[in-house]
């Protein structure tokens, strides 16, 4: 089994160095983002979409937090990664294909970011600089990216607005509580193929709809297959983009509006329509049928479902 190679190239960038503090590893001109091989065995395609972030030089992520799908990064260069990232959103965001969640807003005037320097002995070390706050506003952001391959690409940081050279920037870096990340997302659902056989399915999801089931740190992927719990529909449920399960939110839900963007989704980007009283689209080869509650959707293999 094979991964389908999805490649953006950057066109800006610069050798970043390793320093002293938590172990990182370099990366030459290119991280990969994939589904971990010891689990392609789960999934019943023939190539699995993955993403490959390619860049001149070399960017650093952190051994203990970093997996196949999620990138930590440390001991880089704050102001190289940030223009990196303000590229690659503003590419994506003219393509329609780009959209944030604001999970927190803090005033302040000053913050910190870390620039790369070279000691006398040529050791590389980080540098702090503070940095003006133009509106007294920094934002905790995560920033989501709607793949060509069908994947949703996400990133979490820290965004303000500062003069560089004297023309106000807007720059993103590592949150104070957590280091600056991205995940490639594997939404999934069990399909019980028998009464002794599973397997995961990839689900394309619009961007900032919440799943249930997918990659992380926390459950093996084998135990959503060795215990039937998660065949109950819950775990194929995913919440709209908008909804908001926080009762302390003072948002109106317009569920008629999220409906109509999930179904949207589906019909510009995965051959979304309707046959007969069911909405269906198609991924990775399969065909899928979407059932539409008041504060979520199912998604269900619609072979299965007729």
């Amino acid at each position: 089994m094979k991964r389908i190679g999805f490649v953006f190239v950057l066109l800006w960038g610069i050798v970043l160095v390793g320093c002293s503090g938590n172990q990182v590893s370099p990366h030459e001109e290119e991280i990969v983002f994939h589904f971990p091989d010891e689990y392609l065995s789960y999934l019943p395609y023939e190539e699995v979409p993955d993403y490959h972030f390619h860049f001149p030089g070399i960017v650093n992520t952190i051994d203990a937090a970093t997996t196949s799908n999620k990138k930590v990064f440390g001991k880089n260069d704050d102001f190289v990664i940030s223009a990196l990232l303000a590229d690659l959103f503003s590419q994506y965001e003219q393509k329609n294909r780009f959209t944030t969640r604001l999970l927190l807003t803090q005033t302040a005037f000053e913050t910190r970011m870390n620039t790369l320097e070279t000691d006398d002995e040529g050791k590389p070390y980080q540098k702090s600089h503070i940095l003006k706050v133009e509106d007294g506003k920094i934002y905790e952001e995560i920033a989501y990216i709607l793949l060509e391959n069908g994947l949703t690409l996400s990133f979490e940081y820290r965004r303000f607005a500062t003069k560089i050279d004297g023309v106000i920037t807007m720059m993103y870096c590592w949150k104070y509580t957590t280091p600056l990340n991205a995940v490639l997302h594997y939404p999934l659902i069990i399909h019980q193929l028998d009464a002794n056989t599973k397997e995961l399915l990839i689900v394309p999801l619009p961007l900032k709809s919440v799943y249930r089931l997918g990659l992380n740190d926390k459950i093996p992927l084998k135990t959503f297959l060795e215990k039937d719990e998660f065949l109950k529909p819950l775990y194929a449920r995913f919440y709209y983009p908008d909804f908001n399960e926080d009762p302390r939110s003072s948002d109106i839900f317009d569920l008629e509006g999220n409906i109509a963007q999930v179904k949207q989704y589906y019909q510009d980007y995965h051959q979304g329509q309707t046959l007969g009283e069911h909405f269906v689209f198609s991924y990775l080869g399969k065909t899928f049928k979407v059932v539409f509650e008041t504060d979520a959707f199912i998604i269900q293999l619609y072979e299965e479902s007729v």
